[in-house]
């Protein structure tokens, strides 16, 4: 079975090879610059991943919060010692 060549392929969902691997250099330029300690993209992304961090903490616990509002207070009931007494009746 032949396959069609990618440059046709991208070609006709109309995408050049050339636009394709600017974009794809661009992104691996910008992506570069995030993973070095010292730029402005990398402590601008921490900030926002620590802040996404700290955010969801305060969503769990508060609906944790609101979960255990909804809980019944457990009944306690004080079962009779005398064993020969029939317990289903009460």
């Amino acid at each position: 079975m032949l396959k069609p060549s990618r440059a046709i392929t991208l070609g006709r969902i109309g995408i050049r090879n050339s636009s394709w691997s600017s974009k794809v250099n661009q992104v691996n330029k910008k992506f570069n610059k995030i993973g070095d300690e010292n730029s402005n993209e990398s402590k601008k992304t921490l900030k926002v991943i620590r802040a996404t961090g700290g955010i969801s903490i305060i969503v769990v616990l508060c609906s944790l919060l609101w979960a255990s509002s909804y809980s019944d207070i457990p009944i306690t009931k004080d079962f009779a010692s005398d064993l020969s007494k029939d317990v289903r009746k009460d």
